[in-house]
């Protein structure tokens, strides 16, 4: 019993881990030396994990207890990487919503002077009016597409969360 519940918490940090990893691009440095202090305790976790794959009897549950300590350490550490999300999520709208503002400027300028140059200059805008369209509804899919993306990484990360924090519960209960 023990050896399947470690099994599926190690699978279930590990899927975890290999999230966040993904994510960590998107993070860049700041998140980058919070990264690499769990990196450590990840090493922890599966010595831990190796350690009582191979421990009999008593030492069973002294490593059993360092692996609880360093796995939920872990899940609190990975825990506090979830309000960057938010950062980036907002920080990806931010740059859309620039991007749009300057092409949208850029926009009216030509709008003026195509009414001010004339029948020629009026046609050619009239065949690039569409594309400006196309760009607008693009980049609110992207925005759109990009919040949905955080929103479930997060949602994913909270229900690992809340795996593990009833598995240490149940884990309790045997004790």
């Amino acid at each position: 019993m023990m050896k399947e519940q470690m099994d599926n918490t190690l699978e279930t940090l590990a899927q975890q881990r290999d999230e966040l990893k993904l994510k960590l691009h998107l993070l860049g440095m700041e998140a980058r030396d919070e990264w690499e202090a769990n990196e450590k305790i990840w090493q922890q976790v599966q010595s831990a994990a190796e350690d009582i794959r191979n421990s009999a009897g008593e030492a069973l549950d002294d490593t059993w207890v360092r692996f609880n300590t360093v796995t939920l350490e872990l899940s609190e550490k990975y825990a506090k990487l979830q309000p960057l999300q938010d950062e980036i999520k907002a920080s990806v709208g931010q740059k859309l919503d620039a991007s749009i503002d300057e092409l949208r400027m850029v926009r009216d300028e030509l709008a003026l002077k195509a009414h001010l140059l004339g029948m020629e200059a009026r046609q050619q805008w009239e065949e690039t009016e569409p594309l400006w369209a196309r760009l607008s509804a693009k980049m609110d899919e992207i925005k759109h597409e990009s919040g949905e993306a955080l929103d479930k990484l997060v949602s994913a990360a909270g229900e690992l969360k809340q795996d593990l924090a009833e598995r240490y519960q149940r884990l309790k209960k045997d004790d």
